[in-house]
């Protein structure tokens, strides 16, 4: 992503036609057992 990216940017830099403005690149989302689940919400503190 960031090669293309940067060649884009470097063009356009340069005054050169890019054929295109952005890139879609496929990606995955691995889920790993090291990530840790969301911290509860801590409770409110009563009103004294």
């Amino acid at each position: 992503m960031a090669k293309a990216a940067t060649e884009i940017a470097l063009a356009l830099g340069r005054g050169e036609e890019v054929p295109q403005l952005g890139l879609e690149i496929a990606t995955t989302l691995t889920v790993r057992e090291s990530t840790a689940p969301p911290k509860p919400k801590p409770k409110p503190k009563p009103k004294q």
